[in-house]
């Protein structure tokens, strides 16, 4: 995608197309390109799922969550999970699916 964007730019300004970081080459200016990338995924699956019209006001606002900060929540508490570190393995319903969905893209 970068190539194409570099090329396109380089027929307005060259030197801004030169100046386009790839995030294949360059992956430390890039830190949460994996979490963003995973976290678009799930977000991908999840809209593929139809809530009916009485369940709005469980989801409203749902679209507005920070998705790298949810990955990471998850991805902590997998770890926590595997590790033993969790007394309580209740995990509601909502979280247990978010969970495997982020089992499912790593």
């Amino acid at each position: 995608m970068v190539q194409i964007w570099r090329k396109e730019l380089s027929k307005i300004n060259a030197k801004a197309a030169e100046s386009l970081a790839d995030p294949g080459q360059y992956s430390n200016l890039f830190p949460d390109l994996d979490l963003a990338l995973k976290a678009e995924q799930q977000q991908r699956q999840q809209r593929k799922q139809k809530v009916p019209a009485q369940q709005f006001q469980d989801y409203e606002g749902s679209t507005l969550a920070n998705l790298i900060e949810d990955i990471r929540g998850e991805m902590r508490r997998w770890s926590e999970l595997r590790q033993g570190t969790v007394l309580d393995h209740k995990i509601n319903v909502q979280h247990e699916h978010a969970l495997q969905s982020v089992l499912a893209l790593c």
